[in-house]
């Protein structure tokens, strides 16, 4: 099977934005970047993987930088 990809710029709410794309552009699976911040960070701030890992309907990649 092909892999297909293109980018995508949408306004809103992050978290939301990603999840609600799943739908309207017929997702198979989400890969998201984070940023490894400490839970006291996500605690006050929330963390858009967070929310989309929470949210999402279809399988969720994270991907944490080296």
């Amino acid at each position: 099977k092909k892999i297909k990809s293109r980018g995508i710029i949408r306004d809103g709410n992050p978290g939301e934005e990603i999840v609600g794309m799943e739908k309207d552009e017929k997702i198979d699976l989400i890969i998201i970047g984070t940023h490894g911040k400490g839970a006291i960070n996500k605690f006050f701030f929330g963390s858009v993987a967070q929310k989309v890992v929470r949210d999402a309907t279809v399988p969720v990649l994270t991907v944490k930088p080296n």
